[in-house]
């Protein structure tokens, strides 16, 4: 992740619009507890996964939140790589 953060980074110092989605960890106690999704362009961002999400939809420990998916996976993102006008 630090890594496509980075380019992400670069991409954008040379004015390359990016857009997309990308995960960042909840950490509670020092102590990774689920994960937030964060739309780029937007920077909008919802609690994706967590150990106290009662879910039907589950990976290992974390209860996942399909709609936070829905909700912030589909917004409009630029066109990736464009360069705005």
């Amino acid at each position: 992740t630090q890594t496509l953060l980075r380019i992400i980074q670069l991409l954008e110092e040379e004015g390359i619009v990016v857009g997309g989605m990308v995960t960042e960890p909840i950490i509670e106690k020092r102590r990774p507890v689920g994960f937030h999704l964060v739309h780029w362009a937007t920077k909008e961002r919802g609690v994706f996964a967590h150990e106290n999400l009662k879910s039907r939809h589950r990976s290992g420990r974390y209860g996942i939140a399909i709609e936070v998916l829905e909700d912030l996976g589909v917004l409009p993102s630029p066109t990736p790589g464009s360069r705005p006008t």
